[in-house]
C-alpha cells in the first residue's frame, strides 16, 4: 500500500507498467503518488513521492498532475479484459478552496 502523511490529498500520480511496447500485454506494476495539504491561510505543504512497485515494473510513464489548486477526488483504474489486469490509472480532479 502507498499512503501519504495524514491530512495530505493526492495531487499527482505516475504509473509503471511491465511491457511498454505491447499495449495488449501491458499491466500496471507500480505507482508513485504526490500529495499536498492545503491550510486555511493559503499555505501548501508538499509530500512524496511515495512509491509502491511490484516485480516486472519496467517503464515509468510520465507523471500526471491536477491543475494548481486542484486535488484528486477519485482515481479511475483502467482494466483490460483480454489481459485480465489493470493497465493504468487516471485522476478525477476538483478545485479546492481552503477557506
Amino acid at each position: 500500500m502507498a499512503a501519504l502523511p495524514h491530512g495530505h490529498v493526492i495531487h499527482s500520480i505516475q504509473v509503471c507498467t511491465n511491457d511498454p511496447n505491447d499495449p495488449k500485454k501491458r499491466k500496471l506494476k507500480g505507482v508513485r503518488i504526490w500529495g499536498r495539504r492545503y491550510s486555511r491561510d493559503g499555505s501548501i505543504a508538499e509530500a512524496g513521492p511515495v512509491t509502491k512497485k511490484r516485480t516486472n515494473c519496467k517503464k515509468w510513464h510520465p507523471k500526471v498532475s491536477c491543475k494548481p489548486r486542484e486535488v484528486a477526488v477519485g482515481l479511475r483504474a483502467h482494466y483490460q479484459f483480454e489481459n485480465q489486469g489493470f493497465r493504468g490509472l487516471s485522476m478525477l480532479c476538483q478545485r479546492v478552496d481552503p477557506s
